[in-house]
């Protein structure tokens, strides 16, 4: 490579990035084999992920908790799996997930079956009701750099696979001391970020990108969008905008959450608009 092209890719190749989202392909359905085949030939996958052999066995165990310590499990999992493979190839179960921004296919299992893995660990922490209601819920995110903590929180528990995030602002190396990210991540929108950080934990997940923050002109939009919030997560710094977050919160009767920094101490709060249509702006605290 001479100096000059070493050059311009440095300054300009180096820079792009990838897309927003991933790509799920159903190898059973022959359009989504051609796809996939494209991506090979065009060597766009620089590593190959499957443990889906040992997703099944946990799939078979929460199927089948009793079963789980006795001596059999282990034959009766493999059998499971075997079966399986005799009604067709193991790599057309299931879905291979496609993450364009670190050249990665991952082999997972499909929505539903995922999911009640993924919680698993669960049960008796919260009822299959609430995990349902949990997952289910549409949550706005307003503000990544506190809020990046509360994203990646609620995608870990397997909750709210319907999300709006909302930032204009950029990861910045002086962000590092208190955003889980890398360095591989510095320029990049913090909604761009976190979308890439849920999509790894649940590639399932519904995102809706608010890249520009949150404004007089697209508000409506963040709580209103079929389906409407059911809960908001203000993290914001800009005052004027909370005020317009609590006025929309106010009107739909939805609850709006807190949490800040405040010297060495912290706030919290929680204005429960859906109980209370009345409840004063940050509970009265600033006056009028």
């Amino acid at each position: 490579m001479s100096d000059v092209s070493l050059q311009d890719f440095l300054t300009g190749g180096a820079r792009l990035r990838a897309g927003l989202a991933p790509r799920l392909f159903h190898l059973n359905r022959p359009e989504h084999r051609e796809a996939l085949a494209a991506l090979v030939k065009e060597n766009a996958m620089s590593f190959v992920v499957d443990d889906y052999e040992e997703q099944l066995r946990e799939y078979y165990g929460v199927l089948h908790p009793a079963d789980i310590f006795k001596p059999s499990f282990a034959s009766e999992a493999r059998e499971y799996i075997e079966t399986l493979k005799k009604n067709g190839v193991l790599h057309e179960h299931g879905v291979w997930v496609y993450y364009p921004w670190n050249a990665t296919l991952v082999h997972i299992l499909d929505d539903k079956e995922f999911q009640m893995v993924r919680t698993a660990r669960n049960k008796l922490l919260i009822t299959s009701e609430e995990q349902a209601m949990y997952y289910n819920a549409v949550v706005g995110i307003a503000g990544l750099s506190v809020g990046n903590s509360c994203a990646l929180a609620i995608a870990l528990q397997g909750g709210a696979r319907r999300l709006r995030l909302a930032d204009f602002d950029l990861l910045a190396l002086s962000n590092l001391n208190r955003i889980r990210a890398g360095v591989d991540a510095l320029g990049l929108n913090k909604v761009v970020m976190t979308m890439r950080q849920i999509y790894l934990l649940n590639p399932y997940a519904e995102i809706e990108a608010f890249p520009d923050g949150l404004n007089e002109g697209n508000i409506d939009r963040f709580f209103e969008s079929p389906p409407k919030l059911d809960i908001v997560v203000d993290e914001i710094d800009n005052l004027a905008i909370k005020f317009l977050i609590r006025e929309r919160a106010q009107k739909l009767r939805l609850p709006v959450v807190m949490a800040a920094d405040n010297g060495d101490d912290g706030v919290v709060d929680v204005e429960r608009y859906d109980l209370d249509q009345n409840t004063p702006f940050f509970h009265g605290r600033m006056g009028n």
